[in-house]
């Protein structure tokens, strides 16, 4: 009361923002001058009054007869705008049960609001990435989208003999007031940190075949040569290096790519020709069949494969040449006449 007179009358409050103020009875004999009288009521604060960053609300009191002057009361509230955004990533194979170059990686984008304020023109950024959809016109804190980011990527050779293929996303949004706020993606596999890349397993699968033909002559005599061929297929996902070709019998073994019997390196799905050469001797003759046994490994770097190919040169049968000799002169002349079984 700040006037000089008693107030009797009931006292009412009227505010612009609180349906219902409450006030209470007035001290027996009215509210005397300086005296005050305490009303109570409440407001629930709206998104548009953190968005707005404060709330402000005019209050006045009156008797039935007097009104007071307005009281405004302005209270700010505590903007705490951030984002965050998760990014899984899931290899599409084709089937096959591998990776190859060329194979699809489909990523999805969780991006959620984690702050108290609006955010608009929500984006997601990742510049290893083929993007789709966005930006989102608006998303309230604790909304969670799941569908309006998408992301595709094609794996390359160099991803397969990595191993792994590894990324990592932003999300951008704008707080009514102040900067953007930004989050790198987390991996959700990946309990043990936050704002961790996501990384795909690629699965190295290093395999690595040896194919060997025997050209030979129609009757292997010692001497004669077989020539062999050896043809090297990495049949694998990565890419072979330090191969080496070796061949039980050759005496010599020689690749088309080089000088020796290596082979530098190999992608998935190519092919080299190496030649081996070996000699015929009496005792190959002699036994029913010649076993030659070639082999061939490489590595990926982080393990070593191979593999190997036998070839049968089987002894042919025994031919039997006839051949005459004779010789003539004076007296004593002789002939004769000789066998000779091969």
């Amino acid at each position: 009361n700040t006037g000089n007179t008693t107030i009797t009358a009931p006292i009412s409050i009227s505010d612009n923002l609180i349906a219902s103020v409450s006030c209470p009875a007035l001290p027996i004999g009215g509210l005397l001058p300086a005296n005050s009288l305490t009303c109570t009521g409440t407001y629930s604060v709206t998104q548009a009054d953190i968005d707005a960053g404060f709330v402000t609300n005019i209050a006045f009191a009156t008797d039935g007869t007097t009104i007071s002057p307005d009281d405004t009361v302005t209270i700010n509230a505590d903007q705490t705008p951030s984002i965050r955004v998760e990014k899984v990533g899931i290899l599409d194979d084709g089937g096959d049960g591998r990776s190859d170059s060329g194979d699809i990686i489909n990523y999805t984008f969780t991006v959620e609001n984690t702050g108290n304020v609006t955010l608009t023109g929500v984006d997601v950024t990742d510049a290893g990435v083929s993007m789709s959809g966005g930006p989102i016109a608006s998303l309230a804190p604790g909304a969670v989208d799941s569908t309006t980011f998408t992301a595709t990527y094609a794996v390359t050779q160099a991803d397969i003999d990595a191993g792994a293929f590894t990324n990592q996303a932003t999300a951008t949004g704008t707080p009514p007031t102040g900067p953007a706020v930004t989050d790198l993606s987390d991996d959700p596999a990946d309990l043990t940190s936050d704002d961790d890349p996501t990384v795909t397993d690629l699965g190295s699968m290093p395999l690595i075949a040896l194919d060997k033909v025997a050209d030979t002559p129609a009757y292997a005599r010692p001497g004669d040569i077989v020539n062999w061929t050896l043809t090297v297929t990495n049949i694998g996902n990565t890419t072979l290096t330090a191969i080496t070709v070796d061949d039980n019998y050759a005496d010599s073994v020689s690749c088309a790519i080089s000088a020796d019997a290596t082979i530098a390196s190999l992608l998935p799905g190519a092919v080299e020709t190496c030649a081996a050469t070996y000699a015929i001797q009496a005792a190959d003759i002699n036994s029913s069949s010649l076993t030659n046994t070639a082999s061939v490994s490489g590595s990926n770097g982080s393990e070593t494969v191979g593999a190997t190919a036998t070839a049968n040169i089987p002894r042919e049968n025994a031919n039997l040449v006839t051949v005459k000799s004779i010789t003539s002169g004076g007296v004593g002349s002789m002939s004769g006449l000789s066998l000779i079984h091969i």
